[in-house]
C-alpha cells in the first residue's frame, strides 16, 4: 500500500475528481505545506502557549517530501470512510456551495479549514478566502483503504514518529520524552487557538 504522488490543490480543484485518480472510496490523505507556511502556523501557534514554536527545533520532527525541487512538509492527516474525492474536493477545498458563514458561525467545511481559520484570523473572524489562499499554496496526496482499515491506517500515520502540526488527535505515548513535550504543547496551543472562536 503507497500513497498517491503529491497533487496540487490547483490542480485538484480545476479538475474532476476522476480526471485525477481521486477515489470514490474511504481512504487516509495527507497535506503538506512549504516551510514558509509552517513557519506562519507554528508563529500563530506560539502566541496560544507557553512555548514558542520555531521550525528549526521542529524540522527534524516533520516529515518531508520534494516536489517540483521544492521541500514540502507534512502539517495534516485525515481520514474518510466514504468518498476521498468527496472529502478533498469538497469539504477540505470546497466551500459546499457558500461563499461564506452565517455571522457568528465557525468555518464550515473540515476541521482543518477550521484550524486553519483560527490561526490565521482574530476572534470571531471567520474568512473562507484567507483558508482557500492557504490550502491552494498546498499539496495533497491520498491513499484508498478497506472501511476496516482507515482508522487504524489514520491512527499510525498521526502516531509515529512525525508531527503533524494541525492534528486534534490525542497522541500516544512515543517513548521519547522531548517529542512527546513537543507534540502535547502544539495540541494544546491549537486547541487554546480554536477556542478563541
Amino acid at each position: 500500500m503507497k500513497f498517491s504522488h503529491l497533487t496540487p490543490v490547483a490542480e485538484i480543484r480545476g479538475n474532476k475528481a476522476t480526471t485525477i485518480g481521486l477515489p470514490k472510496c474511504g481512504g487516509v490523505y495527507k497535506w503538506w505545506g512549504k516551510k514558509e507556511l509552517l513557519c506562519d502556523f507554528l508563529q500563530s501557534l506560539s502566541n496560544y502557549g507557553n512555548t514558542p514554536f520555531e521550525f528549526s527545533d521542529l524540522e527534524k520532527y516533520l516529515e518531508m517530501e520534494s516536489f517540483d525541487g521544492e521541500k514540502y512538509y507534512c502539517f495534516y492527516v485525515g481520514q474518510t470512510k466514504s468518498s476521498l474525492g468527496a472529502r478533498i474536493k469538497g469539504q477540505h477545498i470546497g466551500k459546499m456551495g457558500k461563499k461564506n458563514p452565517h455571522e457568528g458561525r465557525a468555518i464550515h467545511g473540515s476541521t482543518l479549514r477550521q484550524s486553519i481559520n483560527a490561526l490565521k484570523q482574530e476572534k470571531n473572524v471567520f474568512d473562507e478566502d484567507e483558508v482557500d489562499n492557504v490550502l491552494n499554496s498546498c499539496l495533497v496526496q491520498w491513499i484508498a483503504l478497506q472501511k476496516e482499515e482507515i482508522d487504524f491506517f489514520e491512527k499510525k500515520e498521526i502516531n509515529n514518529s512525525y508531527i503533524r502540526i494541525l492534528n486534534l488527535d490525542d497522541l500516544e505515548n512515543l517513548g521519547d520524552a522531548h517529542i512527546n513535550t513537543l507534540r502535547g504543547d502544539i495540541l494544546k496551543a491549537l486547541k487554546q487557538a480554536r477556542r478563541k472562536k
